[in-house]
């Protein structure tokens, strides 16, 4: 599905800057600049944690934002939640949201993260 994907991005001419996707029940940030698609996206956000959670990796920054719950009953599941994405000042800010109290969840570090209009990732 990626590789058909990418090859219809491709072909297009289309600059895509960032790939987001909702049917994973986890949340994720990823960043794969050396992608070798010229058009293709090289950010990509999964937020479908608001129901059942499925377990994530640890995060390894700068390529994997994740938040796992590492404790014996969860077993490394996503926190559940959403993220919110905000357009300022030519860059796009994407933030994780804990459905539990409402407070910004720490992506390996991070919390937020702004994307540029050339689709470069600069995580704070």
């Amino acid at each position: 599905y990626t590789d058909t994907l990418f090859a219809i991005i491709n072909r297009s001419g289309a600059r895509v800057q960032l790939m987001m996707a909702g049917h994973d029940h986890s949340l994720q940030l990823l960043n794969y600049p050396e992608r070798v698609c010229d058009n293709c996206p090289k950010v990509f956000a999964i937020s479908g944690a608001g129901a059942k959670r499925e377990p994530v990796k640890s995060p390894n920054p700068p390529s994997e934002f994740t938040h796992p719950i590492n404790t014996e009953q969860e077993r490394g599941a996503s926190a559940g939640g959403f993220m919110v994405g905000e357009f300022a000042s030519g860059t796009l800010m994407l933030r994780f949201i804990n459905a539990a109290d409402g407070t910004e969840l720490p992506m390996g570090g991070a919390k937020r993260f702004q994307i540029d209009e050339s689709g470069r990732l600069l995580a704070e």
